[in-house]
């Protein structure tokens, strides 16, 4: 019986791992600027994000606000396939604009 449970155990923690190995496993497509972006955000290092923002001339609004990888926003992207999603979202959500403008007061000249 110790047997059986101890293969189970060994199965069931091997499947797992090779599951997780080949969920975190990503390919660039192409050498685009804006894949390079979505890589360096899924790798979850944000001073190479960083870096390939800067190199790419984007803004990081336009990053936020406007790039996709796979069909997703960046930040969903990152959450779904980075190594560090909870890290690499709170530096992309500090460039996320709301939307909103509010004006407390006009005045003529």
């Amino acid at each position: 019986m110790k047997t059986l449970t101890a293969i189970l155990s060994t199965l069931t923690l091997t499947i797992g791992l090779t599951g997780a190995v080949n969920a975190a496993t990503l390919e660039a497509t192409d050498n685009s600027a804006s894949t390079n972006i979505c890589m360096k955000a899924a790798q979850g290092k944000k001073v190479a994000l960083h870096h390939a923002i800067k190199e790419s001339k984007l803004s990081k609004d336009y990053v936020v606000n406007k790039l996709s990888c796979n069909d997703l926003s960046i930040t969903a992207f990152v959450a779904q396939h980075g190594s560090s999603p909870q890290k690499i979202n709170k530096y992309l959500e500090s460039y996320r604009h709301s939307g909103h403008v509010t004006i407390a007061k006009v005045s003529s000249l």
